[in-house]
């Protein structure tokens, strides 16, 4: 996160191509307004982190870290740590602060090389992902007031209400930005508890070169959801 032009911008969570993961607005900080005002790519490294730079990768018996990078480190701690205790907690910078806390040459954390300069660790293991093109998507989200521009940038980010999780519900939601050549770069579900019926969708779509077509396709998906918010237009798309 950082101050760009006096607003606070912060980094949301969007997708990542091993492990789909979406961070709502609402979900943020309740009763906070944030709008996505861009879009970043990053290639995700995973290290192996630990107190003691003399200990033995025979000695790790608990690995900790966000489930995520558990899940894309999975098959390399199989492999080199097959007897570790994988125990998730909720961040990757958490993971290294709690073992550099505990002092135990027996734990490790999947965290990055930055985490490790802070905390004072050790990497035991460079670049244990899985997958080594692992990239994760990210969303520039402004906290507070903003005005989202009458002239859409290329790419637009929605969350939709259906009136009823009915079969077909996505397909007739999606049919007239289709008619209208308007590509939708990706468009999960996202469970919201309680019944099967209490979904929203969350939709990435490209814009169209004239605002008004985009501005009437947005009228029409208004009229049936039940409740619709834009989150914002993003002008460009950083790979880092």
């Amino acid at each position: 996160e950082g101050y760009v032009h006096g607003v606070m911008r912060y980094l949301m969570k969007g997708e990542n191509h091993r492990d789909y993961y979406l961070t709502t607005r609402e979900h943020l900080i309740p009763g906070e307004t944030f709008h996505v005002v861009g879009k970043a790519t990053l290639r995700i490294h995973h290290q192996l982190l630990v107190c003691n730079p003399q200990v033995s990768p025979n000695d790790i018996k608990t690995i900790l870290s966000h489930e995520q990078a558990l899940g894309q480190c999975s098959q390399t701690l199989r492999r080199l740590y097959p007897h570790a205790v994988l125990e998730p907690v909720s961040s990757t910078s958490g993971a290294a602060r709690l073992v550099a806390e505990s002092g135990d040459s027996t734990k490790a954390a999947i965290s990055s090389r930055f985490c490790a300069g802070i905390y004072g660790l050790t990497v035991l293991a460079d670049d244990i992902t899985d997958v080594k093109e692992n990239y994760t998507h990210f969303y520039v989200v402004v906290k507070g007031y903003y005005i989202l521009q009458t002239d859409f940038g290329p790419g637009l980010a929605l969350l939709l209400w259906p009136k009823k999780n009915d079969p077909g519900i996505l397909h007739d939601m999606l049919s007239p930005m289709a008619a209208l050549k308007i590509n939708v770069r990706y468009a999960p579900q996202i469970p919201l508890g309680g019944t099967d019926n209490n979904v929203a969708f969350f939709i990435e779509m490209d814009t169209h070169k004239n605002p008004r077509v985009t501005n009437s396709v947005l009228t029409l998906l208004a009229e049936m959801s039940s409740r619709m918010i834009v989150l914002g237009s993003f002008l460009t798309e950083a790979t880092i």
